[in-house]
């Protein structure tokens, strides 16, 4: 029942980070619905940590549907309208001997990567704060 939930809220939330002002609200309010819904679903509570682990299994679909997403649009597109940007925005000549690296496959593998491991990063805190919210706005409160 958690990967359920977790994919379906992952695909909600993949779908949602098209729109720029939604990037970073999108995984925090998706780690906390991953946690709604599952309580929803199977009428138990969760703990913290349990919370956290579903949102970070929602936060490791979404990264799986995000890197699929791109890879499609770059494969579609090709890669000459980024390079373009990059080489019309390039004014200083640091800037300029970068964009010569980039050339190098090598270099634009690990820029590459190390971009999609901060995301990775960043969407996993998101997410797994979600859910960690979720568990503790969905405890019953005591006087």
């Amino acid at each position: 029942m958690a990967l359920r939930t977790a994919l379906f809220i992952a695909c909600l939330i993949t779908g949602l980070e098209i729109f720029p002002p939604l990037l970073l609200i999108a995984p925090l309010f998706g780690g906390l619905a991953a946690v709604i819904l599952f309580q929803k679903r199977t009428g138990r509570l969760l703990t913290t940590g349990a919370a956290a682990k579903l949102g970070w299994m929602t936060a490791v679909i979404n990264t799986v549907l995000g890197t699929v997403a791109i890879t499609v649009t770059a494969v579609m597109d090709g890669l000459g309208p980024l390079r373009e940007a990059m080489r019309q925005q390039a004014t200083s000549p640091s800037q300029q001997q970068a964009l010569q690296m980039m050339n190098d496959p090598y270099v634009m593998a690990a820029a590459v990567f190390m971009s999609w491991l901060f995301v990775f990063a960043l969407i996993s805190g998101l997410c797994i704060a979600g859910g960690a919210l979720g568990a503790r706005l969905a405890k019953p409160r005591t006087l």
